[in-house]
């Protein structure tokens, strides 16, 4: 078996790396992967859209043709110190033994490995291969915009390998489908401003990660658990006589992102007693938190009275939302059903939005999240719109391309494949609903904390990756 070595891979990685492309600011990408085709001769097209499709004929193989998918696009997120712009500066990328990881920011990793692999298919002259539908699609981060473009039905090819998944001998074979909330909320006007301090209270630290990937994790949202800690102290300031309101709120950058940070302006005339509960309170939840959030921390401090009062009903609107599990599979263990993420939170003098991601495997059941999102808009008087709605993925019952999967997984890391259903949005799902015949997998390295500053992938499984697809390329 030939395959292109892994220095080739991470050479194209170190590329694309090189190259903004967070979701939305795709062009520079799209540029380098039209002159990465032009310049070897490969017959290609980007769509109105931009999604790019790179074509190779067979080497050695009169095999049907074979689609390797890969979205172009990567979620933007950075650590508070932080001075990267996503909009211009490169990825930089930190070796560090078997862990690439980047300085500060998301890696890319997802699903830059599995371009980088794509890349390095089509730049090899050795690897014997079926000939090759390679298709990049733009903006899946924020709701699988490409591939709810592309016209996938008009590929010849129906063996599907999508390179955007994680884990060593593990393949997705089925994923939930999703959907963005976004509600808005008035602040009424004759809310009753209060004669007292403002205290700023920050709280980061946390792991974050993927909404959905990560979501049975018990990784706290920092968003709830602020709202949380400062509904205890407002308890307390009532109690002693005294009044609270919140100012501002606002925490989270991404809807498909568990919000890592967060940070809440409060003012009030007994600053004392709120601050003595808010920080038991603090002490108690802290804890009790996983060890991926160990690193978490709250600080306060004060702050110039600059803005006009919101009241108190933003915090009782934040902790009616569904948030995190809302149902398990049946008969498949720790595999989540449905769940809802409270991801982002504006909160200001000039009004009030958050932002949800709610997923299911099951339309009904994605529905009913919906429903629960609603009834906490029409409960406290608020608006809410969806958008970026997509389809789950089911598993097929016969399959061609799963069994040869197996057979490299055997050949590779000589062990059994195992293929799972999961908790998050693929393009498998468009795609199925485009070209009900297409015969997918999902598979990919092992890659960690994707959508967070911390994402790492194994170099070394990058390498077995690399070998696991050329396997598959060389006997489908």
């Amino acid at each position: 078996m030939s395959y292109p070595e892994l220095s080739g891979v991470l050479r194209f990685f170190e590329e694309i790396s090189r190259i903004p492309r967070a979701s939305g600011n795709e062009g520079g990408v799209i540029e380098y992967l039209t002159e990465f085709a032009r310049s070897r001769g490969l017959e290609h097209h980007v769509d109105d859209a931009g999604n790019v499709l790179i074509k190779k004929a067979a080497n050695g193989s009169d095999s049907a043709p074979v689609v390797i998918q890969n979205h172009m696009d990567m979620v933007a997120e950075k650590i508070a110190s932080s001075n990267h712009d996503f909009e211009c500066d490169p990825i930089e990328l930190i070796y560090d033994e078997d862990i690439l990881r980047a300085n500060g920011t998301t890696l890319g990793a997802d699903n830059g490995i599995g371009m980088a692999m794509a890349l390095a298919v089509l730049d090899s002259d050795e690897l014997k291969h079926p000939s090759l539908e390679c298709v990049f699609t733009i903006s899946e981060e924020i709701g699988l915009i490409g591939a709810g473009k592309f016209d996938f039905a008009a590929l010849e090819g129906r063996r599907y390998l999508n390179l955007d998944c994680e884990g060593e001998g593990i393949a997705t074979v089925a994923c939930a489908g999703g959907v963005r909330c976004d509600t808005e909320f008035p602040v009424s006007s004759d809310t009753p401003e209060i004669q007292g301090r403002d205290l700023k209270i920050t709280l980061d630290g946390l792991a974050g990660g993927h909404s959905g990937a990560d979501i049975d994790k018990r990784r706290a949202n920092a968003l709830v658990m602020l709202a949380e800690l400062i509904s205890k102290g407002i308890s307390a300031v009532k109690d002693a006589g005294a009044s609270l309101s919140v100012v501002s709120f606002e925490g989270g950058s991404k809807d498909n992102a568990i919000p890592r940070s967060a940070v809440a302006v409060i003012r009030t005339d007994d600053a004392e007693a709120f601050l003595n509960v808010l920080n038991e309170a603090a002490d108690d939840r802290l804890q009790y938190l996983c060890d991926a959030d160990m690193l978490a921390r709250m600080s306060v401090t004060a702050v110039p009275s600059e803005s006009k009062c919101i009241g108190t009903e933003l915090l009782d609107i934040m902790l009616s939302m569904p948030n995190g599990i809302l149902k398990m599979e049946d008969g498949m263990e720790n595999c989540v059903k449905t769940s809802a993420n409270l991801a982002i939170v504006d909160a200001n003098e000039h009004g009030i939005k958050v932002t949800l991601s709610c997923r299911s495997s099951d339309e009904d059941e994605l529905d009913g999240a919906i429903g629960m999102v609603g009834k906490v808009v029409s409960d406290f008087g608020g608006t809410l719109t969806t958008r970026g709605r997509y389809p789950g993925w089911a598993m097929r019952k016969e399959s061609s391309v799963r069994p040869i999967y197996g057979a490299a997984v055997k050949e590779v890391l000589g062990m059994d494949a195992e293929f799972v259903s999961i908790h998050a949005g693929l393009e498998c799902g468009i795609v199925a609903q485009k070209a009900p015949d297409m015969d997918m997998i999902s598979f990919g390295p092992v890659i960690l904390d994707m959508h967070s500053p911390e994402e790492t992938v194994s170099l070394s499984s990058v390498e077995r990756f690399a070998k696991i697809v050329c396997y598959m390329l060389e006997n489908m």
